[in-house]
């Protein structure tokens, strides 16, 4: 017990977002969680929440076991026994990290089944040891009341590289690539979201995943989710058999879904320009602050102290005329870009991001305004 403190302890002098952002993301899904009651521990978790892996060298199951938990000690399951027998050396000798990142939680209807998935930042050796060549992944093509088209995924970091060389092989626009902050119009919250351009057919998309990697169908999502440790296969396969009986009301659930993003994206639209009637927000503005940024306070605030005070002028564009830059912090890094632009009657904004700051000022450079 003293050693996995101490080992807590020593960790935390780690940049944890720093770690994170050098290294390969695994994904995995929890196991064992039909245990002990330990699926009601889930229900109090919450996404990006920092959970510890805990060694269990003494487990009469298994000397590998890697049990996952949160910081209160709550069992969140085990780590599944192919991946412990790597990950528990590394651990026992300090190579690894004890910290995780829950990035999925899921549910069935009626609250049967529960999964955890949680993100481990590992070096790439590592990571291609542990990685699943053959991995399925999950994917969601979705076309807004404005035409904007994403595709949205369930895979690994690794897999995401490989769809986005797969998808600009076939000459296809990519606008942007992140983290899915928002749920899809099929009422599901995707680990990842890929900002399509305007002219992509999504039957192009669909043939060029269906031939590239493998996909999972509608009735094998709930299976999924959970590494699973042997004690559950039998008592996980019957339930699943029962759920894939309520496929068939999939259509009115999507239906509702959409019906329900549709209202709120309008109502966020609304808000937004009634309370600042004089700023005009360009292009997918309003789509990036709903749906694109994990916590949109921070740019509206900026928005308005600029709109306000005319003696924040921010950073001159030298390419363009009149136009201005500043920062703010997405939720997760201060990564987001606002442009600016005042005439005598409006304040013009373009909400977008860093990594696509040339695409936006080519466009900038085509906005008629005066």
């Amino acid at each position: 017990m003293m050693k996995n403190i101490l080992k807590r302890i020593f960790y935390r002098r780690i940049n944890y977002k720093e770690l994170c952002n050098n290294n390969k993301s695994l994904c995995l899904w929890s196991a064992g969680l039909q245990f002990k009651d330990r699926w009601k521990n889930i229900q109090k978790c919450h996404l990006h929440e920092i959970v510890y892996l805990i060694r269990e060298p003494n487990n009469e199951n298994d000397t590998n076991a890697i049990h996952i938990k949160r910081r209160n000690n709550q069992s969140l399951g085990y780590i599944d026994r192919k991946r412990a027998i790597i990950l528990a050396p590394m651990i026992d000798n300090g190579l690894l990290d004890n910290r995780a990142t829950i990035v999925g939680l899921k549910c069935d209807p009626k609250k049967n089944i529960f999964g955890v998935r949680i993100s481990l930042p590992l070096d790439e050796d590592t990571f291609e040891k542990l990685e699943d060549p053959n991995q399925e992944i999950e994917f969601f093509f979705n076309v807004n009341e404005k035409n904007n088209k994403y595709l949205f995924l369930n895979c690994s970091e690794n897999t995401l590289d490989q769809i986005q060389k797969t998808i600009e092989s076939a000459n296809i626009n990519i606008e942007r690539i992140g983290v899915s902050f928002s749920p899809s119009s099929d009422g599901k919250l995707y680990s990842w979201y890929i900002k399509l351009g305007e002219h992509v057919d999504k039957r192009i998309i669909e043939n060029l995943l269906e031939n590239n990697f493998n996909i999972h169908k509608d009735k094998e999502i709930n299976q999924e989710y959970i590494e699973l440790q042997d004690e559950e296969i039998s008592e996980l396969k019957n339930r699943i058999n029962k759920l894939s009986a309520e496929v068939q009301k999939s259509e009115s659930t999507l239906e509702k879904y959409t019906r329900i993003n549709k209202t709120r994206n309008e109502e966020f639209d609304k808000l937004i320009r009634l309370t600042n009637p004089k700023v005009i927000f360009i292009r997918d503005s309003i789509e990036i602050l709903l749906n694109e940024v994990k916590d949109y306070s921070d740019p509206i605030k900026k928005v308005i102290e600029y709109k306000q005070d005319h003696q924040k002028k921010g950073k001159k564009i030298n390419t363009l005329s009149n136009w201005f830059e500043i920062h703010y912090n997405t939720g997760q890094k201060d990564t987001g870009r606002i442009y600016f632009k005042r005439d005598t009657e409006n304040f013009y904004v373009l909400i977008s991001f860093k990594n696509t700051q040339n695409k936006d000022i080519r466009f900038l450079q085509k906005l008629d305004l005066p």
